[in-house]
């Protein structure tokens, strides 16, 4: 009886991927979404939570950051659109019906201002929000991290080309290259203990959450994915179990004692 109450939870981990599983190579010129629907910790205890950027570099030299958002949801329609825009029209918005949606927030060639979208256009000031945006008032949003890249092939960077100074949370392992010369990274970022707790939270509100990327550059990349491990809640023990349990503990006690005093 003790031995079937001592079970261990066994943890497993469920890997959530977006179509495309690059996000478009995280093209500048967009900030997305990506909504992931279904979710439930009912039984189960959350572990962690990361989200791996597998093969990555950076498209160039120039300044750039990287905001990744926690969102309890998102806009999944939009400006029909097949794919991404031909033409780079401020305002424009799409999904590609599988959770992914995007908006068009900088029209530019190059990037010419390092700012995260997600907080430009706060849930909390309305009137600064464009119709399209991908993001609907009243969304609760947490920012998870932001982290700047190095050139082309001279990644993980050892001067930090961007406004932010710490990249805490960040793991990074050499992925090989691409032929051309550019080594690639994988780049993993794990959510912060209260991070996991505005993950379950947004969870439980719902049932669906949301990550929030604005790429202020262009970040090559071969494959997005959330890493969510949980573990089944410790079962309570009935209070036949728990009877039976103090039961088998007095008998014992009392066999020690006797063979003591013997």
């Amino acid at each position: 009886m003790v031995g079937a109450l001592a079970v261990p939870s066994i943890a497993s981990a469920t890997i959530y991927t977006p179509n495309p599983g690059d996000l478009y190579d995280l093209d500048h010129h967009f900030a997305f979404t990506w909504r992931i629907s279904g979710l439930s910790l009912a039984g189960q205890t959350l572990g962690g939570a990361s989200v791996t950027f597998r093969q990555m570099y950076n498209w160039d030299s120039s300044p750039n950051d990287l905001f990744l958002h926690l969102l309890d949801s998102a806009r999944t329609s939009g400006l029909a659109t097949a794919g991404l825009p031909s033409t780079y029209v401020a305002g424009a918005s799409g999904t590609n019906g599988s959770g992914v949606n995007w908006y068009v927030d900088d029209a530019s060639g190059t990037v010419t201002s390092l700012v995260d979208n997600f907080q430009l256009y706060d849930v909390t000031s309305p009137g600064t929000r464009p119709a399209t945006w991908i993001v609907n008032a009243g969304t609760a949003d947490t920012l998870l991290t932001q982290r700047s890249f190095s050139p082309l092939g001279g990644n993980p960077n050892t001067a930090n080309p961007g406004p932010n100074t710490s990249n805490a949370g960040w793991t990074i392992v050499t992925d090989g290259n691409d032929g051309a010369g550019h080594t690639l990274y994988d780049y993993t970022y794990s959510f912060t203990a209260t991070q996991l707790t505005t993950l379950a939270a947004y969870i439980g509100n719902g049932g669906d959450i949301a990550l929030g990327f604005d790429p202020d550059c262009h970040y090559f990349n071969s494959g997005i994915s959330l890493n969510i491990t949980t573990s089944p809640n410790s079962p309570v023990p009935e209070p036949a179990s728990m009877f039976l349990l103090g039961s088998g503990l007095l008998v014992a006690g009392r066999r020690f004692r006797r063979r003591k005093s013997a």
